[in-house]
């Protein structure tokens, strides 16, 4: 079965994707992490800016934001912390307590320390586990790793 397209309404349906694309890509925020570190579930601790200003996330639930923990940058978890976007760890994280995060990605001389349990979403809903470019992840849980 074949469907015949007008040219107005294949650049209406171009314009509805761009469009759709768009709103997506806009709702994308990347933060980056304050040099007095800390716990990372803290927001007044995450810029817009690289330099510590600008605005802070009001939470950490959209599943489009990117978190980016600086080179040089210490955070250590002290309370519970879900990560609906991407994590990218340049610096250092250590993990005290449990956690959910949609992406972590783990670049550079960026080191993970885990001795609390980080569960990774499922892969079917977007989940991605990366390590690159030496980055460390170091596996401290005494809880069985279970991973797909």
């Amino acid at each position: 079965m074949f469907i015949k397209v007008s040219q107005n309404n294949f650049l209406f349906l171009i314009c509805l994707i761009n469009s759709l694309l768009f709103s997506s890509l806009s709702r994308a925020t990347t933060y980056y992490s304050d040099a007095s570190g800390g716990d990372p579930n803290n927001v007044n601790l995450w810029w817009t800016n690289t330099g510590g200003t600008g605005s802070h996330p009001a939470d950490f639930t959209s599943s489009f934001d990117i978190f980016n923990i600086k080179a040089g940058h210490i955070y250590t978890t002290t309370n519970v912390w879900n990560i609906g976007g991407t994590l990218k760890v340049y610096g250092s994280l250590t993990v005290q307590t449990a956690n959910t995060i949609k992406v972590l990605t783990i670049i550079g001389g960026g080191v993970v320390n885990a001795f609390a349990q980080t569960t990774i979403t499922a892969s079917a809903s977007g989940g991605q586990f990366n390590i690159n470019n030496g980055g460390h992840y170091i596996f401290n849980h005494t809880k069985t790793n279970n991973s797909t």
